[in-house]
């Protein structure tokens, strides 16, 4: 997991401003519904893989 606010606030006064994504193994974006290389291969780095 990374944790890095960006974009859209969803949830306010939690002392966030924006929100964070969480990426596992054959995530897909929500944005178009595809698998993003660049996250995946974090996902395989932390699981030792990489």
């Amino acid at each position: 997991m990374s944790f890095m606010p960006h974009d859209i606030d969803y949830i306010s006064n939690n002392g966030i401003s924006g929100h964070f994504d969480v990426y596992f193994g054959n995530s897909t974006r929500h944005v178009d519904g595809q698998a993003d290389a660049s996250h995946q291969a974090q996902v395989e780095r932390a699981a030792g893989i990489r």
